[in-house]
């Protein structure tokens, strides 16, 4: 296998595990060292996943490396913010004119360069592999928003109106309810497309709402206001008193298959 960036790590060979996915105009061709790597990403691509290899197609390499510190912020990128990753840890993200470069400090770090359409995400050794989730949200976000496609931290529900399927968006700040009111009208005969990440579009002249469909932040007050969650295979999260719920366990409940862009039929705001 050829070389997808300079200095992206160790050799290639024809073992690595492979993906391809196509969500809405966006292709993604991910190349990992196993596939344990290549399984974070299928967690939340896995509905996108296609069959063809067909096509140009952004390319991101997962690798491992211990060597990250050796590689400091070059003259053409400038640091837009740092802080602190709940729950303990720092990050960095930095821009450039045709590049992209997000890094947690001690877990491992992106680059993207946008006029190649190649990306890599090196690993720090001992980094969990749930960590490419992290890296690959904003890689995924950023070639969707080269397809017309514009991310808002929201939730995106469908609820039938007449014949058709319609989205509703549910946009509050972290903390102050979202998942629950998302979690409650789902129990009521909606269906829930994502938690906290939704994609608006325009098509034939409206706007259309979808969302990538990764797993629901559950924090305790939600499973004291809706105690049916409980009954819901539910699972730590690095976050102190929050679990994490598959949106395949929510059944009916959740949209099935790929999401599409609906039209939206309306916009909550929480306060």
């Amino acid at each position: 296998m050829t070389r997808l960036m300079q200095g992206s790590g160790r050799p290639r060979d024809d073992r690595l595990a492979t993906a391809v996915y196509r969500l809405h105009g966006f292709r993604l061709q991910v190349i990992a060292d196993d596939t344990g790597l290549l399984a974070s990403s299928e967690s939340l691509l896995g509905c996108f996943r296609s069959a063809s290899t067909d096509g140009s197609a952004m390319r991101l390499r997962i690798t491992r490396s211990d060597w990250l510190s050796q590689q400091p912020l070059t003259t053409d990128l400038r640091q837009v913010w740092q802080g602190v990753i709940p729950p303990d840890s720092f990050g960095m993200n930095s821009v450039g004119r045709d590049r992209r470069r997000i890094e947690i400090r001690g877990r491992g770090r992106l680059d993207i360069d946008l006029a190649k359409d190649a990306a890599c995400l090196q690993l720090a050794p001992r980094s969990r592999q749930t960590a490419v989730g992290y890296f690959l949200l904003p890689l995924v976000c950023e070639g969707l928003s080269r397809t017309g496609h514009y991310s808002l931290h929201a939730a995106c529900l469908a609820v039938r109106i007449g014949a058709a399927w319609q989205s509703v968006v549910i946009v509050a700040p972290s903390g102050t309810g979202k998942s629950t009111a998302s979690l409650a009208l789902v129990n009521s005969g909606w269906q829930l497309v994502s938690d906290d990440v939704s994609l608006l579009c325009r098509q034939q002249g409206q706007t259309s709402v979808w969302g990538l469909p990764r797993q629901c932040h559950v924090r305790q007050g939600t499973r004291r206001l809706l105690p049916w969650i409980n009954d819901l295979p539910l699972t730590p999260t690095a976050i102190e008193g929050t679990c994490g719920l598959p949106l395949k366990s929510l059944g009916q409940r959740a949209w099935s298959g790929p999401p599409k862009p609906l039209k939206c039929a309306l916009v909550i705001c929480l306060e």
